[in-house]
């Protein structure tokens, strides 16, 4: 449905990934369902999720950006080495520590949370 691009941010010196909806698509399918995309992506917030920093259109090109992750491409793994086994999928995917159970938490915190004096 799109291409992606490897750009430089010059406003901000990190590199970017660009994500332009292909002219023929576009012409095929119409501009919808990418502009779903980026509406979608722009709200999502989770620690394994990659922000949007930015959309829009130029020259007629539909596109928006995303911070770069440097690395091999997950289709290009697959495509060498077939499935992944769970226990390694499981290693590569990072996880967020979970919640520290209330029960854990000192007295005087949760009384400081609760009085608002933190």
């Amino acid at each position: 449905m799109a291409t992606v691009y490897l750009a430089e941010d010059l406003k901000h010196r990190r590199k970017v990934a660009v994500k332009v909806l292909r002219p023929e698509l576009a012409v095929a399918v119409g501009p919808e369902r990418f502009l779903r995309e980026i509406e979608i992506a722009a709200q999502l917030q989770h620690p394994h999720v990659l922000p949007l920093y930015d959309s829009g259109e130029a020259d007629g090109f539909l596109y928006y950006v995303m911070p770069f992750v440097e690395g091999e491409a997950l289709s290009v793994k697959l495509a060498r080495e077939g499935a992944l086994p769970v226990p390694e999928s499981i290693q590569k995917t990072p996880m967020a520590p979970p919640p520290r159970p209330r029960w854990l938490t000192p007295p005087a915190v949760i009384h400081g949370h609760v009085a608002s004096l933190v």
